[in-house]
């Protein structure tokens, strides 16, 4: 009699092992990469391929020194120009191949590009742009 309760506790356990396989085993989690996107208060500037294409066509064959380290991290979108940093405006001849941003000032310093909103917030930063 026990042989027979046994046979059917297994039949049972295969059974529901069976039926349901997650409860028996989970399946492994893909690892998925997250991205994070902060924000600045304000709108949301987009720079186009065009754009960053037209800048690094001007800039072909011209290296411009690097900022220094402490200086680049301060550089952010959303925040103000740090102080001190030697920019300068965008050549004239540039600016006129780009589209029109009302109330943008196009920026350089050193090998970072800016777009400077009126009150002095970086809305967008180009990096690596040389």
């Amino acid at each position: 009699m026990f042989a027979h309760l046994r046979i059917v506790s297994l039949v049972f356990s295969l059974a529901f092992v069976c039926v349901f396989p997650a409860s028996a085993q989970k399946p492994a989690r893909k690892q998925e990469k997250t991205v994070s996107v902060a924000v600045a208060a304000g709108p949301v500037t987009v720079i186009t391929d065009v754009e960053v294409r037209t800048i690094r066509e001007y800039y072909v064959g011209k290296k411009p020194k690097p900022l220094p380290p402490g200086i680049a991290k301060n550089i952010a979108r959303g925040k103000k120009v740090p102080p001190g940093i030697m920019r300068t405006r965008l050549p004239d001849d540039l600016v006129t191949r780009l589209p029109r941003r009302e109330g943008y000032e196009w920026a350089i310093a050193n090998d970072v590009v800016l777009l400077i909103d009126v009150s002095g917030i970086v809305r967008e930063v180009l990096r690596d742009i040389f």
